[in-house]
């Protein structure tokens, strides 16, 4: 409870739930929602192809199984709890031009934490599981979901493969999962931080669909979200007559707010400006760290720390490793929602990789300038930890510099958690051996942020990110 505390409390999205709202939510008034797990051709945009009501709705794509795409709204609010909710409905559509298995749609998802068991997850709706349940092509299917069955992902564990259960199965704390997982044993305690409507991964071929008029409430008041495309009113050349007036409907980008100031620390103390980014929606900004990979078109550390071929061939500004500690070193296992993130230039383009993906896929995200303090930023929203890279128009050619090896002379480094021994200082090669936490090594040679030791007979290299350097480096 305490972990889930300090990170709720720099949450800067809320909700109010203190009637019954309709919101209408739009590209330049997101009310909340945002972008989430954008990976590889998955995309979501608003779009007037199909509405259920008002002019507009959610549009869903994907091309293939590694493709996935999520709108999100995540709150902080304490008193939001499994056993408060009490309305959850939304609307979904399957177009036609789907080639995906018929029985896909557009998901719901209720995102808890669990205080007693210490344990995040991810309630899940699908049609394929309900009795009688069936996905209509080409019409809205309206669904109630207060009585339907859920099944459930588990944050750091996986999937619990028991689909028949209901919301109030999961509330009674009966359900079990085959396969020896263990779920948390949820009550009407249990947290409701947030939710999400989506699709992907593992869906084969292609998918369009939408999704439409979100209701979710607790303790007697609910909100509604109606997803429309904004409308701009345009004058006649007659800008007298009222009658002569039309209203033309746009998809207007996103414009983001955020005021973006930290600059992003480094795991020992160092600051470097050239990343700005406000973690305050995801951790707080004493537990969130930036290594620099590349800064202003030099390697800090090595290609490798990028390990991506595609992505190293470019022409790299500015690289940085984001991710997050709990303690002193123990890992932060996800973002509560988006961090802003800025790095210093105008490029062309940035690439993101999430840390959590088990096959390294490049992100290609949108982007928006910013000027902090004179000088010129390129900006992005990221979902997750993991590497931010600002690329420069292919036009430019400055390929980022390797370091040079540098000798050092009593100069010894502590570990500061348990660490992978590579036998190259680059992230992606061939790991060694492990070396304990708090093991004191002399170090001879430096290349970038990677330090060379001799541990019980291997000779290889170290992570300098997670290591304490003594007086004498």
């Amino acid at each position: 409870m305490k972990r889930f505390l300090c990170s709720i409390i720099y949450l800067i999205l809320s909700i109010s739930l203190v009637q019954a709202v309709d919101f209408d939510v739009t590209p330049s008034n997101l009310e909340g929602w945002t972008e989430a797990n954008i990976v590889n051709n998955g995309a979501v945009n608003f779009s007037e192809n199909q509405a259920n009501t008002g002019n507009g709705s959610l549009q869903f794509t994907s091309t293939g199984s590694t493709d996935k795409a999520d709108f999100a709204l995540v709150w902080l609010d304490l008193t939001i709890t499994l056993g408060t909710l009490d309305s959850l409905s939304y609307a979904f559509y399957r177009d036609s031009s789907s080639t995906a298995s018929a029985h896909l749609h557009p998901v719901l998802r209720l995102l808890f934490y669990d205080v007693a068991s210490d344990t995040y997850g991810v309630l899940v709706f699908e049609e394929v599981y309900q009795v009688g349940g069936s996905t209509p092509i080409d019409t809205w299917k309206s669904q109630d979901l207060m009585d339907k069955r859920f099944w459930m992902f588990i944050s750091g564990t996986g999937v619990c493969e028991t689909y028949n259960v209901t919301l109030t199965d999961w509330l009674a704390g009966t359900p079990t999962c085959p396969f020896g997982i263990t779920p948390p044993t949820l009550s009407s305690d249990t947290l409701i931080y947030g939710v999400n409507v989506g699709i992907g991964s593992g869906w084969a071929n292609s998918f369009t669909g939408y999704v439409d008029d979100v209701t979710i409430g607790f303790s007697g008041a609910s909100n509604t979200y109606n997803f429309d495309i904004d409308t701009v009113v345009t004058p006649s050349s007659d800008e007298e007559s009222d009658e002569n007036e039309k209203t033309v409907t746009t998809t207007r980008p996103v414009e983001v707010t955020s005021i973006i100031r930290p600059d992003c620390e480094q795991q020992f103390g160092e600051v470097r400006s050239v990343i700005r980014a406000s973690f305050s929606p995801a951790r707080p900004t004493n537990i969130v760290y930036c290594q620099i990979i590349v800064e202003n078109q030099i390697y800090r550390t090595t290609p490798g720390a990028i390990g991506i071929k595609e992505i190293i061939d470019q022409n790299i500004i500015q690289a940085v490793d984001i991710f997050g500690l709990s303690g002193a070193t123990d890992p932060v296992l996800e973002f509560r929602t988006f961090a802003d993130v800025c790095l210093l230039g105008d490029g062309d383009r940035i690439v993101y990789i999430n840390t959590f993906d088990i096959i390294r896929v490049p992100q290609y995200l949108t982007t928006w300038s910013t000027s902090i303090d004179g000088f010129g930023y390129s900006c992005t929203r990221i979902p997750q930890p993991g590497l931010v890279i600002l690329i420069a128009s292919p036009t430019v050619v400055n390929t980022p510099t390797i370091p040079q090896p540098l000798k050092l002379n009593n100069c010894t480094v502590t570990t500061t958690d348990i660490l992978n021994l590579r036998s190259t200082p680059e992230i992606a090669d061939n790991i060694m051996r492990l070396v304990p936490f708090e093991t004191k090594l002399t170090t001879s040679q430096q290349t970038g942020d990677w330090f060379k030791v001799t541990y019980q007979g291997d000779t290889g290299w170290l992570n300098g990110g997670f290591l304490l350097l003594s007086s004498g480096c």
